[in-house]
């Protein structure tokens, strides 16, 4: 399957596992609903009508809508690792964390287990990015020679050019061999981030 079908794929997958996105859209149910519940509230207003509620923006409710939806559709071992993932992630970089926790939803959307924060893992995660940047090189073999099974990785992606975690997740999920291994059959995740230097460890 080419990466245009997979992309295919992925956003009818996307359509269902973020239900409140789809229902709060102008031609969603929901959407239709605020559309005419703004329209009722604008003609009570010309007519004087004081004290008219506050209706909800649509994408702070899709974000609702879909935050519920994932809470109720995720397992309790998945919430518990995404917790645990979170407290550990506290002590990086902003977008690290960021990048982990967009892993493991896409993961989780498509049916597989979220991904345990290994501190190994992170630290050679970030060491290959630093040595990428002070180098100046981009390559899962560093210039000595060391793959990502020499220095303790069982697969790896890489990504150079975004400072932010979901964008630089985004380029590898359009990235044929970089979603595989997203989806591989791994437990564990490091990520590295130096500069705009990034390597993804499992």
């Amino acid at each position: 399957m080419g990466q245009p079908k997979v992309d295919a794929a992925r956003a009818k997958v996307e359509e269902i596992y973020f239900v409140g996105t789809a229902m709060t859209k102008p031609e969603g149910p929901i959407g239709k609903c605020l559309a005419a519940a703004t329209e009722l509230v604008g003609i009570l207003q010309t007519l004087g009508v004081q004290d008219l509620p506050t209706l909800p923006e649509e994408a702070a409710l899709a974000k609702r809508l879909d935050e519920a939806c994932y809470q109720a559709s995720v397992s309790k071992r998945d919430l518990g690792i995404m917790a645990a993932n979170h407290e550990i992630l506290s002590k990086y970089h902003a977008e690290i964390g960021a990048c982990i926790d967009f892993t493991n939803r896409y993961r989780m959307m498509m049916g597989l287990s979220a991904l345990s924060v290994n501190p190994k893992l992170m630290e050679i995660a970030q060491k290959h990015s630093e040595d990428m940047v002070k180098r100046k090189f981009f390559d899962h073999v560093n210039p000595d020679g060391k793959t990502p099974g020499a220095r303790g990785a069982s697969g790896e992606n890489i990504a150079f050019g975004s400072t932010d975690g979901v964008a630089t997740t985004e380029q590898w999920l359009h990235s044929s061999g970089h979603h595989r291994n997203i989806l591989g059959g791994y437990g564990n995740v490091g990520v590295g981030k130096e500069e705009n230097k990034w390597t993804q460890d499992f």
